[in-house]
């Protein structure tokens, strides 16, 4: 009885979450926009690995993110981090946690094969190209 009960609620919590969309699968070469917030002020998504460089300057490295089916890997000159994601397919909604933040996405659609947008919640956007301009398999 125990095993029934067990499996039924494994069952159902499958048959809830939700994979990514097989457009959004794989590696993604990331653009972090940036954004002037004040006279001398700018700033940029903090997934993003920038360097203040003085008078209004910023520098950001290079990151790939690798979406997989239910994780997000992250790819910096800082390392590399793969956490799990959620994705409501009706509203085209990302979200996922990394280092204690709690990031919140819209998938805006530019290209569906190739280009895509995410914009959070709070105004951070970060401009994804397809690497290799191919889909994953």
């Amino acid at each position: 009885m125990k095993l029934s009960i067990i499996l039924v609620l494994f069952l159902s919590f499958a048959a809830n979450a939700q994979t990514l969309s097989s457009n959004i699968l794989g590696d993604w070469e990331a653009t972090c926009v940036i954004e002037k917030v004040d006279t001398n002020k700018l700033e940029a998504c903090g997934l993003c690995p920038y360097e203040e460089k003085g008078g209004n300057a910023i520098s950001i490295s290079t990151i790939t993110f690798n979406f997989g089916n239910q994780d997000l890997t992250i790819i910096t000159s800082n390392g590399t981090t793969t956490v799990p994601i959620k994705y409501n397919e009706k509203l085209e909604h990302l979200v996922f946690t990394n280092n204690g933040i709690t990031y919140d996405f819209s998938i805006l659609y530019v290209d569906v094969l190739s280009k895509i947008i995410l914009k959070s919640q709070n105004g951070n956007i970060i401009y994804l190209e397809r690497k290799n301009n191919l889909r994953s398999k």
